[in-house]
């Protein structure tokens, strides 16, 4: 429905890969992205917070009451679907894991938008030993988000 041709894959642990390619002619042919899917319970709270807090500006959404939605800021892309079931929820709060790495300019100006806005940060902004500084965010359904920018460093 979303004008996007799909091929599936699952890998053994049972993640799915879905690799799709657009039908509409927005996108540019050869452009490679990857847009995260997280299964949330509510995906219009979810694109809420995502729109309010972290500044996405465009949430889009399907169903009545949504049982989908995709979130959009510049470059980056969440895939918001919702939960059958609680255990589907899934995130990565206390696990020392990333839901999904959203690379980016201005890390510091970003934390500290996002602290206006009242978003607490998990972590950082701190400079990490691989040449990335970053920012580690929840969203409501434990899911971690983090924010890095390219300091350059050791190889």
């Amino acid at each position: 429905p979303w004008g996007q041709r799909e091929l599936l894959l699952r890998d053994p642990d049972g993640h799915v890969l879905c690799f799709g390619g657009d039908l509409t002619g927005e996108w540019p042919s050869k452009l490679v992205t990857v847009c995260p899917e997280w299964t949330v319970s509510d995906p219009l709270a979810s694109g809420e917070f995502l729109r309010h807090a972290l500044g996405f500006p465009i949430v889009d959404t399907w169903g009545d009451p949504p049982a989908y939605a995709i979130a959009r800021r510049e470059g980056a892309t969440l895939h918001l679907r919702r939960a059958t079931a609680p255990e589907q929820v899934r995130g990565n709060a206390g696990a020392g894991v990333w839901d999904a790495y959203v690379r980016c300019t201005g890390v510091d100006e970003l934390a500290a938008e996002l602290q206006c806005r009242g978003v607490p940060l998990e972590r950082g902004p701190e400079d990490r030993p691989y040449g990335m500084r970053e920012f580690d965010v929840l969203d409501p359904d434990g899911y971690v988000l983090c924010f890095g920018e390219d300091v350059g460093g050791d190889d």
